[in-house]
Order: structure tokens, then C-alpha cells, then sequence
């Protein structure tokens, strides 16, 4: 709906801002120079655009008109929830939440090419701000991977998408997380917070509650864009190189995956690359190589927030949710917290790309991270740090302060099917805080671990096979007995070393997986006496339905093959053979009803596990 129009509005908006610095220090344009001094001033809906005009006589000064950050102070007060009303034309509405990128655009065999292509696309929109309405902005669906939902999709609002210059109490963006991988939705809020306690520059954050179209989405976390007015506010000159860091890192062909935020038609990354070819430099030279291109001070505080925090999706253990910001004024590129909606919950396993658990009190994936722990002189510097914070920024105290406020402030806002999910969170959360000095005190009273695993391999895998099958059978099998009772199934694994011959039964089930509370549809394959091969998919629960074709892209439907071999008197030994990816699921009989028939057929590709 109205796509060439906005394309249209793009494209002029796109030559605007092209050449309107030029025009208005030059005093052209077409225009009179009297009409350039006496054009309107950019838009902002509830501030205004100058300080008045003095009182005919009176000496007194008129006061200085209030700054964009003084403007947007009250979007960012933390002792209210914002209401936040979204109006666009439904069939947009229905486009924008079902855009989603494949898990396998970002882990793809291409990975380290490039950053992952955006899918989301910007449609006109009205917005309502605690009863500031403004009208012609764009919203788009926003999220890396772990926190995409078509119920619930986080957002982005451009407020000057197609008017330029618009502003809505001073600021031209407004981001909305969703809170999927949080149902306390608190944990970003609070993280912020620390970070910034800390001082580490953080976005300001606090919650709203989000309406689209007359229909209440429920608790969002508000977090400020990392723009120009951010890095105004936090370092000494704005006009510098801002990237993003998802599954990035300061090594040799990993570059190019930063996605490049400022300064854009230029986009040389030569910053990055210097700095990658400094990291490169022995032991004996890394500090001093280092120190044109990064404070390491500064870096270590950053470094030590993530472990504090249990930040495992970061930079320090996943080499993912960060931005990194080169100041010209210093020529150094400092580390932002981003993504931290997975924090405060204990980090006691292995997680993705992890074949171990990491110590207690080290984190040192990242490539940064890896070498300076390696040396002598900045391993006691990050322990003196973490020491510090523990004393400085790590008041349990004040911290469970903040977290019963912000319960207070929540609890009205959550859905009354959700709010024992949300009690039981939030106390996670200060479970968390309370239990966190004591580990990490200990560790600190004995000799540092060694790290001394390798920088891991590069996130992109690839095709090694293909997966097809087909399968009758009835919802609420899952788990049974006898998993050759609950139905019909053919199973056509094809992937290096799969059996050559044919399988001596199989099966299918369909149900609700008793841990996750997924909905999953299961296909066995019994091909010794004591060995099954299992695809595992797990299928969105709103797009379960009869008459379906889904794509297996890991967002609609997301699947495992796995061999399973049993033994008397020991757990069964299961191994992944790989990820279900890049297919399609059709479903021609579904439904969640116990005894409901489930029946459909599958076809995809097999590719390499990363698990």
C-alpha cells in the first residue's frame, strides 16, 4: 500500500538532504536570499523551534531555546511507562510483522562477506507519544535473530523518515525492543543503568506500552538510538565512524561484517582494518601498537561490565551485540553496550559456538579480549577492574532498589495471563544480583585461569546434505512410550556417512515439548536395534495450522537432525547431525487438539551444526 508514493518521497527526501547544506550556506537554491533567513524552521511537534522573541523594550535576553537532548529528557524518564499509539494501514501492518530474516542470512557460507542483509522495510505511519500525535513517520520491523516475533515484533520509528528534519520532543528515532528474550522486561533498562554507573557511554532507557492499531502489544523496552545526538552527548566529536557488531570481530576477513551506522557513502572501514593490523602485532609490541587505536583502560571497564552483568550474547563471549564508535578527537574506537536483553541469568553451561563453559570470572572470545588477556600486564589490570566494579558499581543494595521500582512501575502493564511468568523473572533478576559477588570473589582469591583455547572459527556453515519426508500422524504424541506406535513416516536423511540402508521402522509424533512448551513435529528413523535418527522441528506456534507452507528459515519453523543411540544403564548418546534449514514444511492437517491429526511433508537442505 502506497509503496511507489513512499518510494517517491524517498528518493526527493534523499535529494534534499543532499544538497540543502549547500544551499543554505550559500544563500541559493532558486530562492531569495531574505526567503532562505526567513524559512520555517524544522519541525518539532511539541517544542519550540526558537527562544520567543523579546518583549518590545525590555533589556532582558530572551532564554536560549532548550537543546534536542534537554527536549527528549521527559521521553526517557524513568519513573513512567510512555504511551506509545501506532496508526498505519492494516495490510502494512501485516507486511511489516511478517518480514523476518533466515537464520542462515547470518550464518550463511558467505557470513563474513558482509553484514546480513536487512529485510525490513520503513511504512507510513501516525504516532502517538504520551498524546503527542505526529503524523507521516516511518516504522519498521527491527532485531537481529534471537529476538524477531510476528506477534510482538520490536519496531523502529523514524520521525523524520519522510519529513525532513521532523522531530518528536527533539529526537528523529525511536526504538522499541520487545522484550522476548526478557520476561521481566527490565534487564536492558537495567543493564543501561550499570553501564553507565560504570562510565561506559550507554543509550538511556526506560519502558512504554505499545498500541498498533487499537490492539495493546504489552510492555516495551524504550532504548535510545545510537545516533548522532547519542555520541554528541558522550564523546567530543559526533562526526566519527559508528558500526554495529553482530557476530563481528577485529580480525583478518571479519571486517567487512561491521555494519557501517555514520558515514555511510564512504564506508571504507580503514579505521577497522588499521586497528585489526595493530592487534596482529607480538606480545612484546601489542600494548604500545595498541594504544593509537583504542584506550585500554576504558576497553577493560567495558569488558568487565559484560562478565558482571552475565552479558553472554556480547562482545567479550559471543563477539556479537555491540557498536564501536572511533572519535576523531582521539582517533580511538570505543566499545558500546547493545542487546543486553538476555542478562542477569546465570551463565553455568556452554552456549552457541561453545563446546565448554568459560571460567567464572573471565570472558575472552572476542579477538580484543583474547590477547589482552594473554598478557601479564593487562590480566592484573582486568582483575583490579573487576575488583573495583564489585566494590564501586555492584551494590546489591541500590541495584534490588531499581528492580522493585521497576516492578512497581511494570506490574500494572503486564498482562494478567503473563504476570506470574513476569514475578517469576524479576526475581530471577535478583536472584542474579544477589548471587552474583560471591563466585566472583572467590575467584578473585586464587590464581587466574589460563585461557587457552583458540579464537574460534568463523560463524558460516554450509550445505552437507538434504532432509525429505513425509508423516501422519495425531497431536499429543510427543514423548510417548513408544515412538514407532504414534504414527506413519518417511524419513530421507542424505549427509556425509548417513546409512545406505533402508531404515528398520519409522515414525512420527506431534505435540507440545514438555520443556519448552514448543510446538514440535517429530520424524524417527530406527536404523539398528539401538540407534534413531530424529528431525526435530519446532514450528511458530500462530502459523500452526492446516493448508500451510512454511518456510524452514528458522524464524516460521526451525529444525535439528540428531542421531540418538541407546544403551542399558547409561543416558542415550545424542549427537547433532546437523541444522534443517533453507526447505519448506507443508502442513495439510494441523491442529493443536489432542488427537488431532497432524500431516504434512517436508523438504530442506542439511547443513553443518553449530551446536
Amino acid at each position: 500500500m502506497q509503496k511507489r508514493l513512499v518510494l517517491l518521497d524517498r528518493v526527493r527526501l534523499a535529494v534534499a538532504r543532499a544538497i540543502l547544506p549547500t544551499l543554505l550556506a550559500s544563500g541559493l537554491g532558486g530562492c531569495g536570499h531574505e526567503q532562505l533567513q526567513g524559512a520555517a524552521p524544522p519541525a518539532d511537534v511539541d517544542g519550540d523551534a526558537d527562544g520567543g522573541d523579546p518583549t518590545p523594550g525590555d533589556p532582558t535576553p530572551p532564554p536560549p531555546p532548550p537543546t534536542n537532548l534537554e527536549r527528549s529528557a521527559a521521553l526517557f524518564d524513568p519513573e513512567r511507562v510512555l504511551e506509545i499509539s501506532i496508526e498505519l494501514d492494516p495490510q502494512d501492518w501485516d507486511e511489516l510483522r511478517h518480514e523476518a530474516r533466515s537464520f542462515f542470512d547470518v550464518v550463511g557460507s558467505n557470513c563474513l562477506e558482509a553484514p546480513p542483509p536487512s529485510p525490513f522495510t520503513y511504512f507510513p505511519a501516525t504516532v502517538t507519544v504520551d498524546g503527542v500525535t505526529v503524523t507521516n513517520v516511518g516504522v519498521r520491523k527491527k532485531g537481529f535473530f534471537g529476538s524477531l516475533d510476528e506477534t510482538k515484533p520490536s519496531l523502529k520509528i523514524n520521525i523524520d523518515e519522510y519529513v525532513l528534519d521532523q522531530r518528536l520532543s527533539g529526537v528523529t528515532d525511536i526504538t522499541l525492543n520487545n522484550n522476548k528474550q526478557d520476561p521481566a522486561n527490565l534487564r536492558q533498562c537495567l543493564g543501561f543503568g550499570l553501564f553507565a554507573k560504570a562510565s561506559v557511554p550507554s543509550p538511556r532507557c526506560n519502558f512504554a506500552k505499545v498500541v498498533v492499531n487499537g490492539r495493546n502489544l504489552g510492555v516495551y523496552s524504550h532504548v535510545e538510538a545510537l545516533k548522532k545526538q547519542f555520541l554528541e552527548q558522550h564523546f567530543a566529536d559526533k562526526t566519527g565512524n559508528l558500526y554495529e557488531g553482530a557476530l563481528s570481530d577485529l580480525r583478518d576477513g571479519w571486517v567487512e561484517t561491521f555494519q557501517v551506522k555514520t558515514n555511510d557513502l564512504t564506508a571504507d572501514r580503514s579505521d577497522l582494518r588499521a586497528f585489526t593490523a595493530a592487534l596482529q602485532s607480538p606480545d612484546d609490541q601489542l600494548v604500545t601498537a595498541l594504544a593509537p587505536y583504542v584506550d585500554i583502560d576504558r576497553f577493560v571497564t567495558f569488558w568487565v561490565m559484560e562478565l558482571l552483568l552475565g552479558h553472554g550474547d556480547g562482545y567479550a563471549r559471543n563477539a556479537n551485540n555491540f557498536y564501536l564508535y572511533h572519535d576523531p578527537a582521539t582517533g580511538q574506537l570505543n566499545f558500546l553496550p547493545w542487546g543486553i536483553d538476555s542478562t542477569f541469568v546465570p551463565m553455568d553451561g556452554a552456549i552457541l559456538f561453545e563446546t565448554a563453559p568459560p571460567p567464572t570470572a573471565v570472558w575472552a572470545e572476542g579477538a580484543l579480549a583474547y590477547r589482552l588477556y594473554r598478557l601479564p600486564w593487562t590480566q592484573t589490570k582486568y582483575f583490579a577492574r573487576l575488583a573495583e566494579l564489585l566494590d564501586t558499581v555492584w551494590q546489591e543494595g541500590l541495584i534490588t532498589a531499581d528492580i522493585d521500582r521497576f516492578e512497581r512501575l511494570l506490574s500494572p502493564e503486564v498482562d494478567a495471563s503473563l504476570q506470574d511468568q513476569f514475578a517469576l523473572e524479576v526475581e530471577t533478576v535478583r536472584a542474579f544480583v544477589r548471587g552474583r559477588r560471591a563466585p566472583l570473589t572467590a575467584a578473585l582469591s586464587v590464581q587466574a585461569p589460563a585461557w587457552d583455547k583458540p579464537l574460534r572459527d568463523a560463524p558460516c556453515v554450509s550445505p552437507i546434505g538434504t532432509v525429505d519426508g513425509t508423516f501422519s500422524t495425531t497431536w499429543g504424541t510427543v514423548g510417548a512410550a513408544d515412538p514407532f506406535a504414534t504414527g506413519t513416516a518417511t524419513l530421507t536423511p542424505v549427509y556425509p556417512g548417513s546409512p545406505s540402508t533402508a531404515p528398520l521402522a519409522s515414525s512420527a509424533a506431534a505435540g507440545l515439548d514438555a520443556n519448552t512448551g514448543e510446538y514440535v513435529i517429530q520424524l524417527f528413523n530406527l536404523v539398528t536395534a539401538n540407534t534413531i535418527i530424529v528431525a526435530h522441528l519446532v514450528v511458530n506456534e500462530p502459523l500452526f495450522g492446516p493448508g500451510v507452507s512454511l518456510p524452514v528459515d528458522w524464524v516460521a519453523v526451525s529444525g535439528m537432525l540428531y542421531e540418538a543411540v541407546f544403551n542399558p544403564g547409561v543416558p542415550p548418546a545424542i549427537r547433532p547431525l546437523g541444522m534443517i534449514a533453507d526447505g519448506t514444511l507443508d502442513l495439510s492437517a494441523a491442529a493443536a487438539t489432542v488427537g488431532a491429526p497432524v500431516v504434512g511433508e517436508l523438504s530442506s537442505l542439511l547443513y553443518e551444526s553449530l551446536f
